[in-house]
């Protein structure tokens, strides 16, 4: 199986039932965005060595994230398997990290990782919004920037 379809069936099997049951209310948009073979559906064995493996990101709006986003981190810790489908959910040979920050919390015990679009748009393409990007300027961004969608909620 490719790590885009691990990461989606660990979204759709575990994450949302879980944030469902847990934040009924909270809108969320979930997906798997930064750099990696698996987002292109071009993994093999030899990149599952490193960054591979059930993660998911989920985005919440400023709001939602300031006033949940480290609580659920915290909560999955205590909930999430050891596996999934066979694969360790944790910190795996994986270059970077899990995400914390201003608009960023993870945690090393599983690959569930909350954030909201702003930051992610600042770190990935130096905007903080899309909404007045012209089609020049997104063609003339300086790097490509693969972003897997999975689904959204609400």
């Amino acid at each position: 199986m490719q790590g885009i379809e691990l990461s989606r069936r660990f979204y759709a099997d575990l994450v949302r039932p879980w944030l469902t049951s847990v934040a009924p209310e909270l809108p969320h948009s979930a997906a798997l965005t930064g750099f990696g073979s698996e987002l292109l559906g071009l993994d093999d064995e030899v990149s599952r060595d490193h960054n591979w493996g059930p993660r998911v990101h989920v985005f919440l709006c400023t709001d939602g994230f300031n006033d949940h986003a480290r609580r659920l981190v915290v909560e999955f810790t205590k909930v999430a398997p050891a596996s999934y489908l066979g694969e360790p959910i944790g910190w795996r040979g994986r270059p970077h990290p899990p995400a914390n920050g201003p608009e960023a919390a993870g945690a090393i015990e599983h690959g569930l990782e909350f954030h909201t679009l702003e930051a992610t748009l600042e770190r990935l393409l130096a905007v903080r919004s899309a909404d007045n990007l012209a089609p020049l300027q997104w063609l003339g961004s300086s790097r490509e920037v693969p972003f897997s969608t999975m689904t959204t909620n609400g």
